[in-house]
């Protein structure tokens, strides 16, 4: 009798009498060594109990066409796009413990069940084999060929995200995001609305400060925030007498007379500042969409979140900041994932288009609690002035135990570096250099391989092409 995927699996299941179940489609293919990887990543690591690795999609010939390298594990990603799906092993007893696989929820029983297990796991528990160990074959009709030939199955992914939020008693709505069997997760605010200072430091270029507020107050829609703008030795009439027109009640300007240090303005400004939350924001951009404020807050209102990032964009419309990357370029210190990706491009895994956890986001828009801020001491103003102060402070928010988030539901236009310009002279250069070797020095244990990453992508770009020579077994290689 066809009962479908969910009451098939469940009746396999109560066949299985061994420590760990595999799942895998009726039609795919394993890689020759996938139950070696496995048993082995066990071995290593007994407490594993959910294993995932990276997958490809096969042609009906079975040609690759379509590798999917994948982070580690990434909650805040698997709630948008069910990643973690092939080649999925699970402890059996888990799996048994939640009830198995449901029925109702066909298209994402998989999905279903993997947010029912991970919930009730911790992070050290869940593993990730970075290899190719499962070949998805792009069938006629399949979801591997077109995530839209099942519609029913995104209906069935909001109803197990929704039940995942409801279960662990997170107050926030699931809905489906734009690009089929993806979803959003809209979390709501606590009550009343949490207070936000947007934090602009400034020195003259009144055109693009002029742009920047005025966006602001004409698009936001959020209604209890207030704009610091902080003055740092402007000596432009015209910006002088902009800056003394802007006195309101949602407007301050306080002065900042030393010289230009990023992380002592920041810092100096959050000192002047009671709200709940704080924004870092530069002077050079424009917010796109009117709840981006919204957005942000209610991310960083999250229990255990600490900094939040937005989505930026170049006047071009190519994309400027879509998280941090950490161990990349040719500095191995940080950089932009998808910089240069044109602002409609889903990237790998759709990441442009889906909330999730990165190590560190950038300063040009960046919102936190003002507690949090405080807590790990705000941005390092002795020895980073200028670069790397965002992905510090990431880090210390990340060693204190919180996790960092980027979001695209807030949306900004950034015309880079037009009040500091660009690190060019001698000086500047000499800057740089040790503020990246205090990088280096002070994160040597973290910025290797981002775990956020994959050792088969090039550490060299940030476009998320194949490194070359591919990673060894352990990681190693990849454009070393």
């Amino acid at each position: 009798t066809n009962e479908h995927i969910s009451a098939a699996s469940n009746k396999a299941l109560s066949l299985a009498d061994r420590d760990y179940v595999a799942f895998l489609d009726h039609d795919d293919h394993l890689a020759p060594d996938a139950l070696y990887e496995m048993a082995m990543a066990i071995r290593e690591n007994p407490e594993l109990s959910l294993i995932y690795s990276d997958e490809d999609v096969i042609d009906p010939d079975g040609q690759p066409i379509n590798p999917h390298f994948k982070p580690d594990w990434n909650f805040d990603l698997e709630r948008a796009i069910n990643y973690a799906c092939h080649f999925l092993v699970i402890k059996r007893d888990l799996v048994s413990g939640c009830g198995g696989l449901r029925v109702g929820y066909e298209g994402a029983q998989d999905f279903d069940l993997i947010l029912r297990v991970a919930e009730r796991l911790q992070r050290s528990e869940i593993g990730h084999i970075p290899r190719v160990l499962y070949h998805w074959r792009a069938a006629e009709g399949s979801t591997a060929q077109d995530a839209s030939a099942k519609p029913y199955a995104s209906d069935a992914g909001v109803k197990a995200l929704q039940d995942h939020l409801d279960r662990c008693q997170i107050s926030a709505v699931a809905s489906k995001a734009e690009i089929p069997t993806t979803y959003r997760i809209q979390y709501d605010l606590p009550s009343p609305s949490p207070s936000v200072s947007i934090l602009i430091p400034t020195h003259n270029h009144l055109r693009v400060l002029r742009n920047c507020v005025n966006k602001l107050l004409e698009r936001t829609i959020y209604d209890n925030f207030e704009i610091i703008v902080i003055d740092n030795r402007s000596d432009d009439p015209a910006t002088i007498d902009y800056l003394e027109s802007l006195a309101s009640p949602q407007v301050r300007v306080i002065e900042y007379p030393q010289a230009f240090n990023f992380s002592a303005i920041n810092n100096f400004a959050v000192e002047h500042s009671s709200a709940d939350v704080v924004v870092l924001l530069n002077n050079d951009t424009e917010v796109c969409n009117g709840d981006w404020l919204h957005e942000l807050v209610s991310q960083a209102s999250r229990p255990g979140v600490g900094a939040v990032g937005a989505k930026l964009f170049y006047a071009e419309d190519r994309i400027q900041h879509a998280g941090v990357l950490l161990g990349m370029g040719p500095d191995r210190v940080a950089a932009h994932a998808f910089k240069g990706f044109h602002r409609d491009e889903v990237g790998s895994l759709a990441r442009t288009r889906l909330v999730q956890e990165y190590h560190a986001v950038t300063g040009a828009c960046l919102a936190v609690r003002r507690d949090k801020y405080l807590e790990v001491g705000g941005l390092d103003a002795d020895n980073l002035a200028i670069a790397f102060n965002d992905v510090d402070f990431c880090l210390k928010l990340s060693e204190a135990g919180y996790l960092n988030i980027w979001t695209p539901y807030a949306q900004l236009y950034h015309y880079e570096s037009y009040s500091r310009g660009y690190d060019v002279t001698d000086e500047k250069r000499e800057r740089f250099l040790q503020e990246r070797d205090h990088m280096r020095k002070r994160w040597e244990g973290r910025l290797g391989l981002d775990s956020y990453y994959n050792p088969n992508l090039t550490r060299d770009f940030d476009n998320f092409s194949l490194a070359w020579p591919p990673a060894g077994r352990d990681g190693a290689g990849g454009d070393e």
